[in-house]
């Protein structure tokens, strides 16, 4: 692993639990959002609200500019 995997392996780390878990099942698993809503047992408005929220937190973590 490579420095920048690292930081960003540690910035997952440090979202909110239900965050992480969204990312985690959309980029790493490859899973839709409807897949994500039902293994989570959320709505699917929550994983979009979740992930939009979790990304731009990592994107802050990572120093990341629009």
């Amino acid at each position: 692993m490579n420095d920048e995997q690292a930081r960003l392996a540690a910035a997952v780390w440090m979202l909110p639990p239900r965050q992480r878990e969204v990312l985690v099942c959309r980029f790493y698993l490859e899973m839709s959002a409807s897949q994500t809503a039902d293994l989570l047992q959320i709505g699917a408005a929550s994983v979009s609200t979740h992930t939009q929220r979790g990304l731009a937190s990592l994107a802050r973590q990572m120093g990341v500019t629009k």
